[in-house]
């Protein structure tokens, strides 16, 4: 959580580059869960590249989250949404991005694909990565134990059985 995200704004910044040397469109959109951590965050950004990001939350009204959105989409200085993982999970279009990058990890599957589904949408051109920012030796390693077991779930239930090729 709220440890972890001067790292995860680091980490946002080398995938990046800075804004001056990294001339390519490379957007991510960042999920987070608690507003703690989305206000470090973003503060973090602030710090070292204004008016970089652009971030949507449970407070974020809806004519506002429609402007946010294309501020995201269409302007090439906004290179990362901080994005609530509840708030944001459902009817926003980040297909501009390239990237989703959880820097907490979600309660529940569906909150994961949701979120990942806001950058999965029509129009999208570019192959997606999704990244788990998970830190060793704390609670994310039991909860990405159960959400992945969760995931592999929901992705069999989508797709069938893994063959082993045989």
């Amino acid at each position: 959580g709220i440890a972890k995200s001067g790292m995860v704004v680091q980490w946002l910044l080398e995938k990046l580059g800075s804004l001056e040397d990294n001339m390519d469109s490379t957007k991510v959109v960042v999920f987070a869960h608690h507003k703690k951590v989305m206000n470090r965050i973003a503060s973090k950004l602030d710090e070292m590249q204004p008016g970089m990001y652009i971030r949507i939350d449970g407070e974020t009204d809806s004519l506002t989250r429609h402007e946010e959105v294309a501020k995201f989409q269409l302007s090439p200085d906004v290179r990362v949404a901080v994005v609530s993982v509840t708030a944001g999970g459902t009817g926003l279009d980040f297909s501009a991005a390239s990237g989703v990058v959880f820097a907490e990890l979600p309660p529940h599957a569906s909150l994961v694909r949701q979120a990942e589904d806001r950058v999965h949408r029509r129009g999208q051109k570019n192959n997606v990565n999704v990244f788990f920012l998970c830190a060793m030796n704390t609670f994310d390693d039991r909860q990405w134990q159960f959400l992945n077991k969760r995931l592999q779930k929901v992705d069999r239930v989508h797709n069938g059985p893994v063959s082993d090729g045989s």
